[in-house]
């Protein structure tokens, strides 16, 4: 069953409205970095790593 990216985005949009429901979205894949010639590269990695949900109030 697949959907018309259109009619995701629009079914997503109605639910993001309404506060009883919240709609998360994947991330687009960036485009590769590539350095120019001689220069300092570093790498990081940032990890979140949600375990409680969005009201940790009543996690259990």
């Amino acid at each position: 069953m697949l959907q018309d990216p259109i009619d995701l985005a629009a079914m997503a949009e109605a639910l993001s409205r309404s506060p009883d429901y919240r709609v998360l979205r994947r991330l687009v894949a960036r485009p590769r970095y590539v350095p120019t010639l001689g220069q300092d590269v570093r790498t990081g990695v940032l990890l979140d790593t949600e375990t409680t949900g969005s009201r940790p109030v009543h996690a259990s």
